[in-house]
């Protein structure tokens, strides 16, 4: 990885596998950060939110208490690289 990444997926999200991204976790330390946050209970598109559908054969559920958490996470990991980027600019 050249580059740091963040992945939120929900632990139900049949579309993306959650247990597949834990496969794909570096083993070890990288030059950047990976971070992967796996939402119990939630599903694909639990931040759009009011979604409750099943599309293509896919449950896509909001789910409010993860999306709120995963807005907080996406502030924080943007606004450190952010930062980091511009310090080496």
């Amino acid at each position: 990885m050249d580059t740091p990444l963040l992945i939120l997926i929900g632990e139900l999200d049949d579309w993306k596998r959650a247990a597949k991204c834990s496969s794909r976790m570096p083993k070890g330390k990288t030059a950047h950060g990976v971070i992967l946050k796996v939402y119990p209970g939630a599903h694909h598109a639990f931040d759009w939110g009011g979604i409750n559908m099943t599309y293509l054969g896919h449950r896509l559920l909001y789910d409010p208490a993860a999306a709120a958490n995963a807005i907080v996470r996406v502030k924080k990991f943007l606004a450190k690289h952010l930062r980091e980027n511009e310090q080496t600019q």
